[in-house]
């Protein structure tokens, strides 16, 4: 599973690769995100992880802002950060 500071981690690389529009690292970060949720009985959360991850796999970063926030709101559900 993911502890709540590597999550804190990996959200902030996140952050940053949304920030530098860097679509392969949001790709990545998606990516880790979602393997860890695997752990989780979270499906909404790993559906919002792989959304954000096939959103930007082509390289574009359009609507990846909200996806990310997405993401973030599932994993706050299931995750105490």
């Amino acid at each position: 599973g993911m502890c709540p500071a590597e999550y804190e981690r990996v959200s902030a690389e996140l952050r940053a690769a949304l920030a530098r529009k860097d679509a392969v690292a949001v790709n990545r970060a998606a990516h880790t995100i979602k393997g860890a949720l695997a752990t989780f009985a979270a499906p909404a959360a790993v559906a919002a992880a792989r959304r954000l991850e096939d959103m930007v796999r082509g390289g574009s970063l359009d609507g990846a802002e909200e996806a990310a926030a997405a993401l973030e709101a599932e994993v706050g559900r299931v995750m105490p950060v």
